[in-house]
């Protein structure tokens, strides 16, 4: 499933159910409510993994008749798929496609590893790493951590009966060195904005945190909605939390934020950062942020209260 804000559109890759083959790519428009679903548009085979790029769908498929996975190119415009290519034969699936820290297509065929060039569409890098790795649709999931580097679980295989085995996994962005984290039942691995992973690990979910990766808070932006008003008009604070390596988040729970006005007879701020003019005059709105025993404040933002006072 991909987001894709300048078209207002949500991708979503499906598979059928057991005993069908085949796949589709639902298209969802949030403003109408309608899906436009594309049933088998790579004929028998699953929609499995996702990518948005410049006005560009890449899918990565999986053969339902035995074959080899499939990475085809849609044209969000024209409504066409335009390429269409087998980056790893004899692999009957593609997963988990993202943006590499080179800036190329990076997935897994299975166990390998691959790295395809949008711009030549040649497959540039392949290595299968975990050769005995099985299919599984949540698996693996690759992202990129805060240092650049690559990291992913991954689905190895079954072991015995009911039993299965799987890894948690570093990529080294420049060697495509694998080192593995943790052995054991590692499923669904995700990320927050910060850095930290969590996983499923059996029936509990568990959370991966090394202070090398994780980052905090290095600057708050805001802005106001409007910054001239008239004594009783009320606007609002917005603010966008900065974090350390170019990341941003909204996920600011445990967090204590503070609104602070200069000169609360022209505007007060309220907790949930609502102004409210008073009378006439200047004063400059600060938003302070404290998260994990990091402490950022904004800079002020002027605001002009205008008119008559207050009777």
């Amino acid at each position: 499933m991909v987001g894709v804000e300048e078209e207002n559109r949500l991708y979503i890759g499906t598979y059928p159910i057991a005993g069908k083959t085949g796949g589709a790519l639902s298209i969802y428009n949030p403003e109408t409510g309608v899906f436009d679903v594309k049933r088998n548009i790579i004929p028998e085979h699953s929609i499995n993994t996702l990518l948005y790029r410049d006005g560009k769908l890449y899918m990565g498929s999986g053969a339902m008749d035995g074959g080899s996975g499939k990475l085809a190119i849609y044209d969000t415009a024209t409504d066409t798929i335009e390429y269409e290519t087998i980056p790893v034969e004899g692999k009957k699936t593609l997963t988990s496609f993202i943006w590499g820290p080179d800036g190329n297509l990076w997935g897994m065929a299975l166990g390998t590893l691959f790295i395809f060039d949008p711009d030549t569409k040649k497959v540039i890098y392949s290595d299968d790493k975990f050769p005995t790795a099985d299919y599984a649709h949540s698996n693996p999931r690759l992202m990129i951590g805060t240092d650049g580097n690559v990291y992913a679980s991954i689905f190895i295989g079954y072991v015995a009966d009911k039993t299965y085995t799987s890894k948690f996994i570093k990529i080294d962005a420049a060697t495509k060195e694998v080192s593995v984290i943790l052995e054991g039942n590692v499923e669904k691995l995700a990320q927050d904005d910060f850095g930290n992973f969590y996983f499923k690990y059996g029936s509990e979910l568990m959370k991966y945190s090394d202070q090398n990766l994780v980052v905090n808070l290095s600057e708050v932006k805001a802005e106001v909605e409007k910054a001239r008003l008239k004594p009783g008009d009320k606007t609002s604070i917005k603010f966008t939390a900065l974090l350390e390596k170019g990341r941003t988040t909204k996920e600011l729970s445990g967090a204590v934020i503070k609104y602070e006005s200069s000169k609360p007879k022209a505007a007060e701020v309220s907790e949930d950062g609502t102004i409210t003019a008073k009378q006439p005059g200047r004063t400059e709105i600060t938003v302070t942020v404290t998260l994990n025993g990091v402490t950022v404040t904004s800079k002020p933002i002027p605001v002009l209260v205008t008119g008559p006072f207050p009777e």
